[in-house]
């Protein structure tokens, strides 16, 4: 998965660049995000930084492992995660070819937490596995605005690899701090939002 956040502050821009690994199991209720290599300038000097976030919305809870210090801290989750299938009011757009390999471009509104959001999802040919999303904020009107995040998948593969949606030691232990997602570092806190997005569909 690569990433791309675009940030706007009360006029001042910031951006978010990352890429890493995305485990989904439905039947599970389980995501993963291994993020591997992380840069921004969320706040004004640019950093690096690594992260995982393991999601489980069959127990209501995120772990958020910061790889550089090893900490991990855990909030309760407040949605649910998404069929994993496109809403019944997804608009087929256009197709374009990936070398030879067709992808299907669909477009969709979401609400989250107040604000409506454009979807543009690219499905591959056969297999229906996403190589790519935009996410767009939108006018009063409901008309695409600007460009808020943007997601590319490669290698997708239709299946989860043994054990790696279990959670690790540093986030079971009883030294994990529970907190409320208002509580996170800024930079997490941007990252957590947008991964959000991902179970939000239904």
């Amino acid at each position: 998965m690569q990433q791309l956040i675009f940030f706007d502050m009360s006029g001042n821009e910031a951006y978010e660049s990352n890429y890493g690994q995305f485990y989904y199991d439905n039947s599970k209720q389980m995501i993963r995000i291994d993020i591997l290599d992380g840069k921004t300038n969320l706040g004004g000097s640019p950093s690096t930084y690594s992260v995982s976030f393991w999601q489980d919305y069959a127990n209501q809870i995120e772990y958020i492992l910061d790889r550089t210090s090893n900490v991990c801290t855990s909030i309760p989750l407040t949605t649910h995660i998404g069929s994993g299938q496109l809403p019944s009011d997804a608009i087929y757009g256009a197709s374009l070819l990936l070398g030879s390999q067709p992808v299907y471009e669909y477009f969709y509104k979401e609400h989250y937490e107040g604000m409506t959001y454009q979807f543009e999802v690219g499905l591959m040919s056969g297999t229906c596995l996403p190589y790519n999303v935009e996410i767009f904020n939108t006018t009063s009107n409901g008309n695409p605005h600007k460009l808020v995040a943007t997601e590319a998948f490669w290698n997708a593969v239709p299946s989860v690899p043994p054990f790696v949606l279990d959670i690790p030691s540093e986030c079971t232990s009883s030294s994990v701090q529970l907190l409320h997602a208002f509580d996170l570092d800024k930079r997490i806190f941007s990252i957590h939002e947008s991964l959000r997005f991902h179970a939000v569909p239904s």
